[in-house]
């Protein structure tokens, strides 16, 4: 049976994975099932079945233009203050948890900014991290692999090397492709440089990690695939 939300502590990171479908069910009064095409709501307090938010995250999730948008936002903070309250280290309600996003854009707690902290959503799923080793940065990065994905997106996420590898995949290309995607993205977080850094300049390869053609060391990768989705994390240490 699924549940709104599964916890999972993935070497020393606390993890959640939100369902989102089950979320809405759950936690919003007024769910709305075809939640990846509608048009945006109005939010307020009153709307949700648990307090998990204070007035400027509900101020910033109505700024979306779609209902989709907004629960991907919702569910994405959902997980961290989930994960956040199995640390047992910040007695606070959850509406008092407040994620924020710093220029680059990469989240951090209001009430501690030098906890590491990562957020990633994809088709139905939403998923976050936390860390309580300041010394210690990570990301994670969660992708659905609903779909079919063309010839041009290797070429343009996927050095010569990498397209060369995966040239020798045949019924497992999809998930092979996949599984890269999310470590690279996974590494940019953990780099704190998201989708300023071209994704061709991070190589996935059969001898390990590269960054700019130099191999990367010091960092520990983990990845599973589960209903559907490849879920990969990157952590330094």
């Amino acid at each position: 049976m699924q549940t709104e939300y599964t916890k999972k502590i993935i070497m020393g990171i606390q993890t959640c994975r939100v369902l989102i479908p089950e979320f809405i069910k759950f936690y919003l009064r007024a769910g709305n099932a075809d939640y990846r095409t509608a048009r945006a709501i109005r939010l307020g307090g009153t709307d949700f079945r648990e307090h998990c938010y204070s007035l400027s995250e509900i101020e910033a999730v109505n700024r979306f233009k779609t209902l989709k948008r907004q629960m991907e936002w919702l569910a994405g903070r959902f997980a961290v203050k989930k994960a956040v309250a199995s640390l047992r280290c910040f007695p606070l309600k959850p509406d008092a948890i407040e994620v924020l996003n710093d220029e680059s854009g990469a989240p951090y707690l209001s009430i501690d900014p030098g906890v590491p902290v990562s957020i990633s959503h994809s088709g139905d799923y939403a998923a976050a991290g936390v860390v309580m080793d300041y010394s210690t940065p990570f990301g994670l990065d969660i992708q659905t692999t609903g779909f079919n994905l063309s010839r041009h997106f290797e070429t343009v996420a996927f050095s010569s090397a990498e397209q060369q590898e995966l040239s020798g995949e045949k019924a497992s290309y999809n998930h092979a492709v996949y599984k890269k995607w999310t470590i690279k993205e996974a590494y940019l977080k953990y780099i704190r440089k998201g989708f300023a850094e071209n994704l061709k300049q991070v190589e996935i390869l059969k001898e390990g990690l590269f960054h700019s053609g130099r191999p990367v060391t010091g960092v520990r990768i983990y990845s599973e695939f589960f209903d559907g989705c490849w879920f990969s994390i990157v952590r330094g240490g």
